[in-house]
């Protein structure tokens, strides 16, 4: 059975990473359900993967906030970011 085409390019991705790591499917056999090669199934699962280590850290960085407010309370200095 082929993918239809019908999810944008980025829930393909996820979906190949999810068969690949919670189901563990292989590379290739994802690879001929998405007509394409084992080598872009491979780059596609190394970008989501990159993804959510970036989306894991930035929800430790908003989780350590408080305490950085904290501390720069106490170092008596401010932020220099502009958002």
């Amino acid at each position: 059975m082929a993918y239809n085409g019908k999810a944008s390019k980025q829930q393909a991705k996820i979906a190949a990473y999810v068969l690949s790591y919670e189901f563990g499917a292989t590379q290739s056999s994802i690879a001929q359900v998405f007509n394409t090669s084992q080598s872009v199934i491979s780059q596609w699962i190394k970008e989501v993967t990159y993804q959510k280590k970036i989306g894991d850290l930035e929800g430790q960085i908003d989780k350590a906030m408080e305490l950085v407010q904290e501390l720069s309370k106490q170092l008596q200095i401010e932020s220099k970011r502009l958002d």
